[in-house]
């Protein structure tokens, strides 16, 4: 028998969904969040709106940070990457079956580049749950939420991703 599917109540709009990642974001300490991802989108786009001179020095200093970066990879090291991750999550190797998102490694928030050295396929889920972390950080948010360490960044980088 199929088990029953676990739901919560979103505690914007009240709606009950399904308590998975799609619906609802991680907390710090790895828990679900209690607002869904539609009620936190709505309130970050209200508080853009509300707010756009925040909002230009966010998107201003975002530019700044991909102008750092350098050039972005080619569409072959992309493809090299995937064939050399088999086409797992970094992280948590789940199967990407040809999705996922690329991570930086060290994020162009805390100084990371473009280089296809740094880049990362990654999982929905894990992309959400790094978000500015760099990987080590994210390495000690998974042992202290008691998640496991599978991932190639974790394990050691596949052939072929020589630094």
């Amino acid at each position: 028998m199929p088990s029953p599917i676990v739901t919560q109540a979103c505690s914007g709009c009240g709606e009950l969904k399904p308590l998975s990642r799609d619906y609802f974001g991680s907390t710090r300490t790895g828990r679900f969040q209690r607002r869904c991802r539609t009620c936190v989108a709505a309130q970050t786009r209200a508080y853009d709106l509300a707010n756009p001179e925040k909002a230009a020095q966010r998107s201003q200093k975002r530019q700044k940070r991909l102008a750092a970066a350098g050039p972005g990879p080619s569409e072959l090291e992309l493809a090299w990457l995937r064939v050399c991750q088999k086409d797992r999550c970094g992280y948590c190797d789940q199967p990407l079956n040809g999705s996922g998102h690329l991570d930086h490694i060290t994020p162009l928030a805390k100084g990371g580049r473009n280089a296809i050295e740094n880049l990362a396929f990654a999982c929905f889920q894990c992309n959400a749950e790094k978000h500015a972390k760099t990987a080590a950080e994210y390495l000690v948010w998974r042992i202290k939420v008691d998640k496991p360490l599978c991932g190639w960044v974790f394990q050691g980088r596949p052939s072929g991703l020589a630094v």
